[in-house]
C-alpha cells in the first residue's frame, strides 16, 4: 500500500475513533443539492441502517469488490395541494473513488430504475449493487433522483451516505466513504 493511501486511511480511522460524530460532521459528504420540480426524498443512513454497505473479499480484506446502495425514499412532487398526484421518478448511484480523501472521480453509474410515485406514496424502488475490482484509498456513493414530466426530467436531487456498512469477516460502521483497510 503507499504511502499517501496509508495516510489518508490512518487520518480517517483516527477521526472516526477519536472524534464525535457532530465534529466529523464537516469531514463527511456533500449535502444534498436539488432543483426543479422535486418531490420529498431521503436516504435511510444511519448507524444501524448505512446508506451504502461495501463488501471486501474474506479472503483478502484489502480488495473491495461490490458496493450496495440502499434505495432513496422518493414521493412525487404535490403539483396540486389538496388533491392526489402521481408521476414518474428514477434513481441511479455513482461509485466515486479517491486516493486522497479531497478528488474524486467517477468508477461506476448504474442505470436509472424509474417507478411510479405520489405525493402520499414513496415509489418501490430496490436497492442496487454492483460488483467490481478496483483499489483506491476511498469509495463512496452518490445518490441521483430524478422526478419526469412528460417523460423529461422536472427535477433532481444528489444526496451523498454518510454511513457505510464494511463488510469482511465481520462487520462495522464507518463515516462518509469505504477505505482501503490498513493492511501491512
Amino acid at each position: 500500500m503507499n504511502v499517501r493511501r496509508r495516510a489518508a486511511l490512518v487520518v480517517a480511522l483516527l477521526g472516526s475513533i477519536l472524534l464525535p460524530a457532530s465534529a466529523m460532521a464537516g469531514l463527511g459528504p456533500p449535502q444534498m443539492t436539488a432543483s426543479g420540480r422535486f418531490g420529498v426524498v431521503a436516504l435511510i443512513d444511519n448507524p444501524t441502517f448505512s446508506g451504502g454497505i461495501c463488501f471486501y473479499d474474506p479472503d483478502n480484506a484489502q480488495d473491495l469488490v461490490r458496493m450496495k446502495v440502499r434505495r432513496p425514499i422518493v414521493f412525487a412532487y404535490d403539483r396540486r395541494p389538496g388533491r392526489l398526484d402521481s408521476q414518474t421518478v428514477g434513481w441511479r448511484y455513482t461509485i466515486q473513488v479517491s486516493d486522497d480523501l479531497t478528488t474524486w472521480s467517477n468508477l461506476y453509474t448504474s442505470p436509472i430504475q424509474t417507478r411510479t410515485a405520489t405525493d402520499v406514496t414513496n415509489a418501490d424502488f430496490r436497492p442496487m449493487a454492483h460488483a467490481f475490482s478496483s483499489t483506491h484509498a476511498a469509495y463512496r456513493a452518490r445518490v441521483q433522483v430524478y422526478w419526469y414530466r412528460s417523460g423529461a426530467i422536472d427535477g433532481q436531487a444528489t444526496l451523498y451516505p454518510f454511513y457505510y456498512g464494511i463488510v469482511t469477516n465481520f462487520t462495522q460502521f464507518v463515516p462518509s466513504y469505504c477505505p482501503d483497510p490498513l493492511v501491512s
